[in-house]
């Protein structure tokens, strides 16, 4: 029975290593959003002065932002390329991954123009400064963190997929070891079971929910890039108009596909807890 729970406990460590820094990544990528978000602010907020000294320091200031947003940017594009197509990869899917990817480059295009014209102020102006983080920061509302919030989304769907398939096998794993509990007529063989269906059926609805996330992703995303006859396309739209008949429809239209993907993720986590839990279980009784 030793084996048993020290099995168990080896997929919980390995679950750790490997949802969770793959979760922690995007988070990292929120992260500097938010901080080139507040800084930009900041720098709109900032007293005038006739100070030259403290333009200087504003201008620094500003080229970080700039020098941050370009790696940002970079990273996420690098993020977009390590999820290869495979044969399963549909046309889809292929030529939205060529847009987004298009509109990557075009952010750091403007980026680099941008950092390029501000090297070469020698003489800078708390107004000039003001008038361009207000710029970029009209720009990053209306261009880049859309396309930045659409990209994180398919991350965190794939992503998911991954830990979910993870799971599954662990969970196929632990059930063999329950399967030989049951052949040596163990005390509490029925509270194990109970916890092992317990187990599966969140990560039946962990499964359903991610895949929520995925068509509500499609919906909003993929589906500019389909056929007109395609037999998706016409499902989905016609999803999309009984949604807007609906009283709820308001509150529908404002569904958060990271909110979704984070309570899929929040299923497995629960999986996991359990699995701790058939392991205490079986360390009382030996």
């Amino acid at each position: 029975m030793k084996k048993l729970t020290s099995t168990i406990i080896s997929y919980i460590i390995i679950f750790l290593f490997l949802a969770v820094p793959a979760f922690a990544q995007t988070s990292a990528t929120e992260k500097v959003i938010n901080d080139v978000k507040e800084s930009v602010v900041e720098l709109i907020g900032a007293r005038d002065t006739n100070s030259s000294k403290e333009s200087n320091l504003r201008l620094e200031t500003y080229k970080k932002v700039l020098k941050l947003s370009i790696e940002d940017a970079k990273e996420t594009k690098l993020k977009l390329l390590a999820f290869e197509e495979s044969e399963k990869t549909t046309t889809t899917l292929t030529l939205w991954k060529n847009a987004k990817l298009k509109d990557l480059n075009n952010a750091i295009k403007y980026y680099e123009n941008e950092l390029g014209e501000v090297m070469d102020i020698e003489y800078p102006t708390m107004e000039g400064i003001k008038y361009r983080a207000e710029e970029l920061k009209k720009w990053r509302e209306e261009v880049y963190i859309p396309l930045s919030k659409e990209i994180q989304g398919f991350i965190f769907i794939k992503l998911q997929k991954k830990t979910i398939e993870t799971t599954e096998k662990r969970f196929e794993k632990v059930s063999v070891d329950v399967d030989k509990l049951r052949e040596i007529k163990f005390k509490d063989i029925e509270l194990i079971e109970e916890r092992l269906e317990i187990a599966r059926k969140l990560i039946d609805k962990s499964i359903a929910i991610n895949n929520d996330a995925e068509k509500l992703f499609k919906k909003r995303y993929l589906i500019k890039f389909m056929k007109d006859d395609n037999e998706e396309k016409i499902s989905l739209l016609k999803e999309i108009e009984e949604e807007k008949k609906r009283e709820d429809y308001a509150q529908i239209s404002q569904t958060s596909i990271k909110d979704l993907v984070d309570n899929s993720f929040t299923q497995v986590k629960d999986v996991y807890q359990i699995f701790i839990e058939m392991s205490n279980s079986v360390r009382g009784l030996f």
